[in-house]
């Protein structure tokens, strides 16, 4: 684990195949409060203060996984009725 500082100075750490990402993240002022890089084996994800979360695909064909778990396009519209 690598150690990062938080927006409100809190010391915490972090994977450090994701602590670069971490802590830009902090230092633009997302504050975070949890994350793992998913070690190899499934998608990472980093979890905000406020409740966000990013999911971060390991690599194309994963997030091509991950759109196809939500049956609505970018505009609303269901993927089936275009």
């Amino acid at each position: 684990m690598l150690r990062i500082t938080t927006t409100s100075g809190k010391i915490g750490s972090a994977d450090p195949c994701i602590a670069e990402l971490v802590q830009a993240l902090n230092d633009a002022g997302f504050e975070t409060i949890a994350s793992c890089c998913g070690h190899g084996h499934r998608p990472g994800n980093i979890v905000l203060k406020d409740g966000r979360e990013f999911v971060i695909a390991r690599n194309w064909e994963e997030a091509r996984q991950i759109d196809r778990l939500f049956p609505i396009d970018i505009n609303g519209d269901l993927i089936s009725e275009r």
